[in-house]
C-alpha cells in the first residue's frame, strides 16, 4: 500500500474505531475488520475466524461500490476511512489518487477496490485483542 506503515494504519484505525471494539483485524491493503465483542471473544483463532469471513464475502462475488455518504475523513492522518456494505472499513491516504482534490466517488471506488484486494490475499498484517487485566 504506496508506502504507508503498518504503525499508521495502527494510529489510524484506533482513531476512528469506539474503544468498547476491542476486536479488530487489519488487512494489507488498509482494510480493517472490526468483530463484535460477543462474537470475537468466543474464537479460539481469530487469524482463522478472519479469513473464513473474507472467504465469506468474497463468495459474493464482490463488485465495486460507491457509498460516498461512509467516508469518514481523517484529516489529523491525511485520508479518508470508507465503510463497506460489509461493515468493513478501507483507508485511502491521499497519494493512492491522481486528483490532489478527489471526489468522494473517486475515494470510495479506490477505497471498494483496496476491499476486494484485501478479500482475496488475505494478507493479516495485525489481530488487535484486548488487553489482559493486570492482577494487583
Amino acid at each position: 500500500m504506496n508506502n504507508i506503515n503498518d504503525s499508521l494504519l495502527k494510529s489510524i484505525v484506533k482513531s476512528v474505531i469506539p474503544k468498547e471494539n476491542p476486536y479488530w483485524i487489519l488487512l494489507s491493503n488498509g482494510t480493517f475488520l472490526v468483530l463484535e465483542v460477543s462474537l470475537a471473544a468466543k474464537q479460539s483463532d481469530l487469524k482463522l475466524f478472519a479469513e473464513t469471513l473474507l472467504d465469506e464475502i468474497e463468495s459474493q462475488r464482490l463488485t465495486v461500490y460507491a457509498y460516498v455518504e461512509d467516508i469518514i475523513s481523517v484529516a489529523y492522518f491525511g485520508g479518508w476511512v470508507v465503510v463497506s456494505p460489509y461493515g468493513a472499513f478501507t483507508y485511502v491516504h491521499p497519494s493512492e489518487l491522481s486528483d490532489p482534490e478527489p471526489s468522494d466517488l473517486a475515494i470510495s471506488v479506490k477505497a471498494s477496490l483496496k476491499f476486494m484486494d484485501d478479500c482475496q490475499e488475505k494478507d493479516i498484517v495485525y489481530i488487535n485483542t484486548p488487553s489482559p487485566a493486570v492482577s494487583k
